[in-house]
């Protein structure tokens, strides 16, 4: 709508500037889009010429009343074609002898009931009385001119309004003609006398859409191969009336039964080649067993075939051609593991194949898998533990294994394992514990970094008199549930300043009057609330704030 009132209020600019007086383009736009919020007893609407008030009209006819008689008779042709083919309900406000011929064509297309008003029916051309029946064939009783109309008008007439045909004379119609018509109106088949004159083509596209015509036919064997592909894709039924089936090729039966199955019966199958098989299979996989050219075929269409229908079992030769690799993705499918050649495997692909499979273990050459092999093999499939000599492990490997099952943990080789080895591994699984037998090699270093991660084990620890300052920070840093173990007569003020800012929870431990100004400042820079509940000083609490304050102060300055 805003299109049309734009168009509008454009027409009234070009009218202003020729000197027409018209309604403001405000007020137009307003009457246009909200006319409720116009007082229409202000309007000036003398001052509309008449295409301002054709655009009004059409969106607001309500106004028609407004309109005086002397702007209606202003109306010209246009602009009552214009008005009428929108609002029609206005046709008693038209001055018809304005009209032409012209007018009135294009007037009763959209409105065949102003056909009363109509005084210019002698004017029309055959031309004009072909487009106006073609559309309304009511005004037939209007037209006497029959004979007037050319094969294409009636050609065209019928195709419309087939009504008409009690008006015509059929033998004027050409096979060209004919063929139209029918294609349309295959209800006129009793008058046509054309049909020995259609050419392969215009029966190959009537047939596609009537195949009721089909005994009218008398062209089958001129048909080409393509005709017959375009006709039977349409209408299949018509099979029975071709009998060249051995001119199809064999990529003309792969494209052919590929979108059309049910003829697979017709066909030669000897004609299709490797290439035309991957072509059809990989749409129509049920034709498989009809194959013969697989070995013909790229292995990895054969592969991807496999994979996709393995249900289906195919006549092919080349297995021993297939590499390990190939094959595991295949044994997916255990039909496929009797053409496999299971030498072709190295140790890893043993595993490969036995962790996901374990079924093929009776095949499996147990001698090529190394330790390696050996160790991936027994984390996910522990059943095959006794194919394999335990004793070629290292520790690390034997540990790994017991790791992931209990089973294991007695065969490991334990004796083996330094306190070095102990220590790593009891950091990460504590679960050995009451294998090691090393406890009392441990130095202070080791006990710290094990306790570190693992705390459970303070009850086997026999070095705490030699842990240091340094030691305890970094292990109540770590697990302070240790803290009854620390022997706090070491710790200086300083040291407590510096444990007490990561682990406030040990301040009961503290002796609060040892600490001097640093160690106050230190520990209020990490932990203010902590300072504020155990300084008894109001005074030095201030100055502990203030100089914490300038500290933080001189160091952003500095940086």
């Amino acid at each position: 709508m805003e299109n049309d009132v734009s168009a509008a209020v454009d027409r009234i600019h070009a009218r202003e500037c020729r000197g027409v007086t018209s309604i403001s383009d405000e007020t137009f736009r307003q009457l246009m889009e909200n006319p409720q919020t116009v007082d229409v007893n202000s309007v000036n609407w003398d001052a509309g010429d008449p295409w301002t008030w054709t655009d009004l009209l059409i969106k607001q006819p309500q106004f028609a009343d407004k309109c005086d008689r002397k702007v209606w008779n202003k109306f010209s042709a246009d602009n009552w074609v214009v008005l009428l083919s929108e609002v029609p309900q206005l046709a008693d406000k038209c001055n018809w002898r304005k009209l032409n011929k012209d007018n009135w064509l294009e007037l009763l297309q959209k409105h065949p009931q102003l056909a009363d008003k109509c005084n210019k029916w002698n004017e029309f051309s055959t031309a004009d009385w072909r487009d106006l029946l073609c559309s309304h064939w009511q005004f037939a009783d209007k037209f006497d001119k029959w004979n007037e109309f050319s094969q294409e008008d009636w050609r065209n007439l019928l195709i419309s309004q087939p009504q008409s045909a009690d008006k015509y004379t059929w033998s004027t119609l050409s096979d060209i003609d004919w063929r139209f018509l029918l294609y349309f109106q295959p209800q006129f088949a009793d008058k046509c006398d054309k049909w020995d004159e259609f050419s392969c083509a215009d029966w190959r596209d009537l047939l596609c859409c009537h195949p009721q015509f089909a005994d009218k036919c008398g062209k089958w064997n001129e048909f080409s191969t393509t005709d017959w592909l375009t006709l039977l894709s349409c209408q299949p039924q018509l099979v029975d009336k071709y009998n060249n089936w051995n001119s199809f090729s064999g990529e003309a039966w792969a494209v052919w039964l590929t979108e059309y199955p049910q003829f697979a019966n017709m066909c030669d199958w000897n004609k299709l080649s490797g290439n035309d098989w991957q072509y059809l299979l990989s749409c129509q996989p049920q034709f498989a067993d009809k194959c013969d050219k697989w070995n013909e075929m790229e292995r990895s269409v054969v592969l991807d075939f496999i994979c996709k229908n393995p249900q289906i079992t195919i006549k092919y030769d080349k297995w021993d051609e297939i590499d390990s690799s190939t094959w595991i993705e295949l044994l997916r499918y255990p039909h496929l593991a009797a053409y496999c050649t299971w030498s072709k495997f190295s140790g890893h692909d043993w595993f490969l194949l036995l962790y996901v499979y374990p079924q093929f273990a009776d095949k499996c050459d147990w001698s090529k898998l190394d330790m390696s092999d050996w160790r991936e093999l027994l984390i996910y499939q522990p059943q095959f533990a006794n194919m394999c000599d335990w004793d070629k492990f290292s520790w690390s490997d034997q540990v790994t294994i017991a790791r992931r099952h209990d089973r294991f943990t007695n065969k490991c080789a334990w004796k083996k394992l330094d306190a070095k080895d102990w220590l790593y591994l009891l950091a990460f699984n504590p679960q050995f514990a009451d294998k090691c037998d090393k406890w009392h090699k441990f130095s202070v270093y080791d006990w710290r970094y094990l306790l570190g991660y693992q705390s459970r084990f303070a009850n086997k620890c026999d070095k705490w008199h030699k842990f240091s300052v340094y030691d305890w920070q970094y292990l109540l840093s770590e697990q302070p549930q240790l803290a009854d173990k620390c022997d706090w007569d070491k710790f200086c003020s300083f040291d407590w300043a510096i444990l007490l800012s990561e682990q406030p929870q040990l301040a009961d431990k503290c002796d609060w009057d040892k600490l001097d100004m640093f160690d106050w400042c230190l520990l209020y820079a990490k932990q203010p609330e902590l300072v504020k509940k155990h300084c008894r000083s109001k005074i030095k609490l201030w100055r502990i704030k203030f100089r914490t304050a300038v500290s933080s102060d001189l160091k952003k300055n500095f940086r």
